[in-house]
């Protein structure tokens, strides 16, 4: 059966929802609209990304067998309006909830990683031995997080060619990680590392991962 999935954008939200997505791709076709298919196609190869169009979220906002509205889940679930987002705490495992979906599903993200696009970031950024990584930007605004050490920091950026996915390398040679409340999150606890979270520059702050940080080794900053 081919199905098809609405949550056009959030890079954190996709790979929030690739274990969905992963169990999905067993027995069904998979299509994905999202502002940026080629961030995404090599590494969640088991579902079809395509170009996102404004017709498309227009489309319908309810579960069915063939659509799955992920974008609307915490409104679908609790009965809000459709653009009331305020519930910043829910938002994310609702997601999982609104199907009926373990909780603790989330923490099997497992993508596919690019190792031969990582190296190529790692030789580009020219790493020195020792450093730490600082990731300041979320949608929601930067961050400023300055933390205390001898050691040189590396900040993330936008790189023509990689994708947040590519800097897992990174992260993993990295002595330490401080990073906003983002998208980077995700790839931390799939990496298994320790941590520290920053809280997003909005009303958000560490809200939208609240329930999410206690189930890692992650650690939030306030």
């Amino acid at each position: 059966m081919k199905i098809e999935i609405n949550q056009h954008a959030g890079i954190g939200d996709i790979l929030f929802l690739e274990p969905i997505l992963r169990d999905l791709a067993i027995s069904n076709e998979i299509y994905m609209p999202v502002v940026e298919p080629w961030h995404w196609q090599r590494h969640i190869p088991y579902v079809n990304f395509t170009n996102f169009t404004f017709q498309f979220d227009n489309y319908k906002q309810e579960f069915t067998p063939e659509y799955y509205p992920f974008r609307y889940a915490n409104p679908i679930f609790r009965n809000y309006d459709l653009n009331d987002w305020h519930d910043f705490e829910n938002c994310m495992l609702d997601k999982y909830r609104v199907l009926g979906l373990r909780d603790d599903m989330w923490l099997s993200l497992n993508v596919t990683r690019d190792k031969q696009n990582e190296d190529r970031l790692i030789e580009q950024l020219n790493l020195p031995k020792e450093f730490i990584l600082v990731n300041e930007f979320s949608r929601a605004g930067n961050k400023s997080i300055a933390p205390i050490t001898d050691l040189p920091i590396i900040h993330m950026r936008e790189i023509d060619g990689f994708s947040v996915i590519d800097w897992c390398g990174v992260m993993e040679l990295a002595a330490e990680n401080h990073h906003v409340s983002t998208s980077t999150f995700y790839l931390l606890h799939m990496l298994g590392l320790d941590a520290k979270i920053y809280p997003r520059p909005n009303e958000d702050g560490l809200r939208g991962i609240s329930q999410l940080i206690p189930m890692t080794k992650l650690t939030s900053v306030l």
